[in-house]
């Protein structure tokens, strides 16, 4: 299995982006488009509702049955704690769950989540920290849940 890095993992993101794009949200929203600067606050514009799509690849969610949401990268806020979206979408390989962030900020006050970070790769400084919280108390939190393939 090849080593995860930084590069790979966007990789993975951006064609995680784009699957859902197209095979979702432009099924309903054809004028809707990957966001082409970067953008913190989202991933996708749907201009039809003035609305944020955000969308995150979980590769750990299936061996720890855990998914990890990020609020810290490299010592400043992100993920959760940025994101301007009124849709957080995270994909853990097999399913994608659908999730509004304030459901995602009410689960993470009301289900104790356990606070991790993790590295990039080895040789890296760069911590990203996260919530894990288990992917069956995040099925309740969900507006939509579907199997996915990438």
């Amino acid at each position: 299995m090849q080593e995860r890095t930084y590069k790979t993992d966007k990789e993975l993101g951006d064609e995680l982006e784009l699957s859902v794009l197209n095979k979702i949200i432009r099924v309903n929203y054809p004028k809707a488009f990957l966001t082409e600067i970067k953008c913190p606050e989202y991933d996708i514009w749907i201009p039809e509702l003035e609305s944020g799509v955000e969308i995150k690849y979980d590769l750990g969610a299936i061996k720890t049955q855990n998914l990890f949401i990020e609020f810290e990268h490299n010592n400043k806020p992100s993920g959760i704690e940025v994101t301007d979206s009124d849709v957080w979408v995270q994909y853990d390989g097999t399913w994608l769950f659908f999730f509004t962030p304030s459901k995602m900020k009410q689960m993470i006050r009301y289900e104790s989540p356990y606070v991790t970070s993790n590295r990039h790769d080895r040789n890296s400084n760069v911590l990203t920290k996260g919530y894990l919280i288990d992917k069956e108390i995040c099925e309740k939190y969900t507006f939509r849940l579907i199997p996915y393939e990438l």
